[in-house]
């Protein structure tokens, strides 16, 4: 354990595909879901968290097609069909460009150029935050946590120690996995006292916001924080604002960089804190 923490803050970023974006999660489909034949990839969770592999039977059956099919684009069309002209949908569909929200056939296509190029538009991650919500309430998806993550996280509230999440995702994204899990409980949101993002807080590779995380929650002096990431650029900008911070360290991971280790308190699991 790291000295006098009092919060930790928790990085589950962004994309996280098969070919490490920059590392790996996956969502797992309800077992009994017609629409999804493999683990479909988040693209709102570090896997520094969650489990990035499957059963060794699923590993054997669908490793070609790791993270080759995002939820969200694996549920878009069938929404599409069913829901175009549902007033819910509507908000979603009609806030893309109009020449893309004309017809289904454009949105999709939109929709999939995007993805392809990693484009962060604030419609897409509003419609695929809808996508999600729906799976996630219907069972068809959960968020399948490392082993160590929920005993830790009752364990740090027992004691008296803030938990804290900040990730690239929206906060209502994170909400939602964290509240859709596969541990027991399955609903983690109650352990975890604030979320922060790129909006309420700023950019994660920036000093700047963790100053404004920290002046949120001014009852924590910045050496009484920890945060944790698998991104070294974000930990070096919480030790710039007087965090303490480690470099996350997950299977399935890449390597890290040449020095990192030499540089950072380098940790594998959270039994290391």
């Amino acid at each position: 354990m790291a000295s006098a923490v009092k919060v930790f803050l928790l990085d589950i970023g962004k994309a996280a595909y098969a070919n490490c974006k920059p590392s790996n999660c996956f969502v797992a489909p309800h077992p009994t879901s017609p629409a999804i034949s493999s683990w479909a990839a988040s693209t709102e969770i570090f896997g520094f968290l969650f489990f990035p592999g499957f059963t060794k039977q699923e590993q054997q059956q669908t490793t070609s097609r790791r993270g080759e099919f995002p939820y969200a684009l694996e549920a878009l069309p069938h929404t599409l069909d069913s829901q175009w002209d549902d007033p819910a949908f509507a908000q979603y569909r009609d806030a893309f460009p109009a020449e893309y929200a004309s017809s289904k056939e454009a949105l999709a296509a939109h929709v999939r150029d995007l993805v392809s190029r990693d484009v962060k538009a604030p419609y897409l991650k509003s419609l695929q935050g809808y996508l999600w919500k729906n799976g996630y309430d219907s069972g068809e998806i959960r968020a399948p946590l490392f082993a160590d993550v929920a005993p830790k996280f009752a364990a740090w509230q027992a004691a008296g120690i803030a938990i804290m999440i900040y990730s690239s995702g929206s906060v209502p994204a994170q909400k939602l996995l964290f509240g859709h899990t596969n541990s027991e409980p399955a609903d983690l949101t109650s352990a975890i006292a604030d979320f922060f993002d790129t909006v309420n807080a700023g950019p994660k590779t920036e000093i700047a916001s963790y100053e404004k995380i920290a002046s949120m929650h001014p009852q924590y002096p910045k050496n009484e924080w920890l945060f944790l990431s698998d991104n070294v650029k974000e930990v070096d900008a919480a030790l710039g604002a007087g965090f303490q911070s480690f470099v996350v360290q997950r299977p399935g991971n890449p390597e890290l960089p040449d020095g990192v280790e030499d540089r950072h308190k380098v940790i594998r699991s959270f039994e290391e804190l």
